[in-house]
């Protein structure tokens, strides 16, 4: 684990109620990307450290 990421080394995105990640990536320039739904709507969420 990354502590110097986030808090303690995580991060929390709220995209409301009902959300679901898919699928999780690390780019090889070290972002970290997540694809998902919310509410039945795509939802993207990319951090960088």
């Amino acid at each position: 684990m990354d502590f110097g990421f986030g808090v303690f080394g995580q991060v929390m995105t709220s995209f409301g109620n009902d959300a679901e990640i898919y699928s999780i990536n690390a780019q090889s320039d070290g972002r970290i990307v997540a694809v998902g739904q919310a509410q039945y709507v795509f939802a993207l969420a990319r951090y960088e450290n």
